[in-house]
């Protein structure tokens, strides 16, 4: 028995179903839904008109993405997570060695930190000077002068 073009968009939407079983990020979904109407259009159009099968397929699935999508964009949010490397920045810290743009050390509360620069076109922070912490980059603080 050959395949008929129902078959074959049949055959498609399993497919994209399992890719987006497979990867759960909403990608493949609309294609599936698309491919039904494909389908359906194969069925009603008994000439095997590939091409009015391609318009449903394409209308479909640009309906089912433009229908959904906002929905898709507010349930995929998701809130940033603040750490506690987050409440470093803003902090005012001691300098305990000089900071410069290939290094220092502050002291934040009573513990000692490796520190660089903000911005290596700037003098360094002498020892004893008071600094802000601006950014972190893995376990240096990047500070800049008060």
């Amino acid at each position: 028995m050959p395949l008929t073009h129902w078959m074959i968009w049949l055959i498609l939407c399993v497919i994209f179903v399992v890719v987006e079983i497979g990867t759960v990020q909403l990608i493949s979904i609309w294609f599936a839904v698309g491919s039904v109407a494909g389908g359906i259009a194969a069925v009603a159009t008994h000439d095997q008109s590939l091409t009015k099968e391609l318009i449903a397929f394409s209308v479909t699935t640009a309906l089912a993405l433009g229908i959904t999508w906002p929905l898709v964009k507010k349930w995929k949010r998701v809130p940033l997570t603040k750490t506690n490397k987050d409440t470093l920045v803003g902090q005012t810290v001691s300098v305990t060695k000089d900071v410069t743009a290939d290094g220092g050390t502050v002291l934040l509360g009573d513990v000692d930190w490796k520190a660089r620069l903000e911005d290596p076109a700037l003098p360094a922070i002498p020892a004893g000077a008071k600094a802000q912490v601006v950014a972190t980059e893995g376990v240096k603080l990047i500070v800049k002068s008060l």
